[in-house]
């Protein structure tokens, strides 16, 4: 098992009842960047935030290589994602074990997190109970199978309207691509570009207290 880096911080009064919140940051990115969010998300809590396993850069990281042809169309390394897929499902499962509780168990992702965030999500919901992609869509080529509670997921999707990177139309998809597991989702869309602006990060806090 490769065990991740991560930042953790701990419910302030631990209990049974200590939910977890797992973080997966976008490509390029690390660790650091969505646990800056921890001091405002319910801190009955344990907030764990894992770093990538691919190093392309100073403080740089990312969960499966992207590349770029000559006509400008991406593609992502497929086997990369896969294996990423079972590294943070062991890691999930490293530290629900090292931190027994019975809370609800939520996996927040961002970009590249996102996208991950719905495979999991989508192929655990044993494991995961609130699923929150923020500026991702569901890339079926890395799912390989969907749970039958997927429906049972709670879920907070967001993205910006005039996002460059990951067009606005594939999260558009993939809520029509997920209307078939019976999932009850709604995308909710902001005046922005890739990135998360007050209004969403409002909304994403108060959806999940």
């Amino acid at each position: 098992m490769e065990l991740l880096n991560v930042l953790i911080k701990k419910p302030i009064q631990v209990s049974e009842k200590s939910g977890f919140i797992f973080l997966l940051h976008g490509y390029g990115s690390n660790e650091k960047d969505l646990f800056s969010f921890s001091e405002y998300l319910p801190k009955d809590n344990y907030i764990i935030s894992f770093r990538a396993p691919l190093k392309i850069g100073p403080d740089s990281f990312s969960w499966y290589d992207i590349s770029i042809n000559e006509k400008s169309e991406k593609f992502s390394d497929i086997n990369q994602a896969k294996q990423s897929i079972k590294i943070i499902i062991e890691n999930i499962d490293y530290h629900l074990n090292l931190y027994p509780s019975k809370g609800t168990r939520s996996i927040l992702g961002f970009s590249q997190g996102a996208i991950l965030s719905w495979a999991i999500g989508l192929a655990n919901p044993n494991k995961i109970n609130k699923l929150l992609p923020l500026s991702g869509f569901l890339n079926e080529d890395i799912l390989d199978n969907i749970h039958p509670d997927a429906f049972k997921l709670k879920c907070f999707i967001s993205h910006g309207i005039y996002d460059p990177i990951i067009p606005i139309q594939l999260a558009r998809d993939t809520i029509e691509k997920i209307k078939k597991f019976k999932l009850e989702v709604k995308l909710n869309e902001y005046p922005e570009g890739h990135g998360i602006s007050k209004e969403n990060f409002n909304d994403l806090i108060n959806w999940m207290v």
